[in-house]
């Protein structure tokens, strides 16, 4: 059994939203726990499950402009569902020095399609 990835001080948010009114990019941050076949985001919100990984990406998302972003889609029964994650340390610059690369790796590994 492969040992559990985890990454510490992640932004997370569950829409990739373009256009919204808010200050921050991200809704919450946490720690995302890579396991087995399923990812695991515990942050100030809770606990989001995703099982059924069908694609992950990486792009742009929102207002954050120098930042790329970790992008999800998985099922919740037969529903599809995204979710957005990006290295949150050092006041987001982490993910500009190849911090969310890593997250995006890391979940690319166990996903069935990539792109």
């Amino acid at each position: 059994m492969a040992v559990p990835t985890e990454f510490n001080n992640v932004w997370f948010t569950p829409r990739r939203n373009w256009w919204n009114l808010k200050l921050l990019a991200y809704d919450d941050k946490g720690t995302l726990t890579i396991n087995g076949d399923s990812l695991e985001f515990r942050g100030g919100g809770g606990l989001l499950m995703m099982n059924d990984i069908r694609n992950v990406s990486l792009g742009k998302h929102g207002r954050d402009f120098v930042n790329d972003w970790v992008i999800v889609n998985y099922l919740n029964g037969q529903i599809p569902l995204t979710a957005c994650f990006a290295d949150g340390n050092n006041l987001g610059w982490g993910g500009a020095l190849g911090g969310t690369r890593q997250i995006f790796d890391a979940i690319k590994k166990i996903t069935r399609t990539a792109g």
